[in-house]
């Protein structure tokens, strides 16, 4: 099989809902990967490549709506799915996507902490350490 990916892609899985655009049924789903100008989720159903769809992805600290466009889709047999590549339409969008990544991150760096300390610990002070810890590889797409 052919080597398709341009950009590096980082592993997280973050909820998300998708809207295929003129269509009012919005989708549970999670991702599977982010890259600096698309991501990739799982689906109960083909989507077909060219298909616009609205991407929703909240966490408590902020969120995305985004549009995207449908760029690949593989069926998944030992889960039953298909994974589905989309594109941000919008440079900002794909800046916000990594953001939020970030923020996902770092909530689970301080959860990590908290139980391997037993203490509660602020987002602010977990932020610092994980920014001391990864910042640089984050930014180079590394992490």
């Amino acid at each position: 099989m052919e080597e398709r990916r341009q950009f590096v892609r980082h592993p997280i899985e973050i909820p998300l809902t998708y809207k295929v655009l003129k269509n009012e049924r919005r989708n549970i789903s999670q991702t599977t990967n982010l890259s600096d100008f698309g991501i990739s989720f799982l689906s109960d159903e083909p989507i077909p490549e060219g298909q616009i769809l609205e991407i929703h992805i909240y966490s408590p600290r902020q969120h995305l709506y985004a549009k995207s466009i449908v760029k690949w889709k593989h069926y998944l047999k030992n889960e039953g799915k298909f994974q589905v590549g989309v594109m941000f339409i919008s440079k900002q969008a794909a800046f916000r996507a990594r953001m939020l990544e970030q923020a996902f991150r770092i909530d689970l760096y301080r959860q990590r902490k908290m139980a391997e300390e037993a203490r509660e610990i602020p987002y602010s002070e977990a932020a610092l350490e994980w920014i001391d810890l990864h910042a640089k590889e984050f930014a180079e797409g590394l992490a």
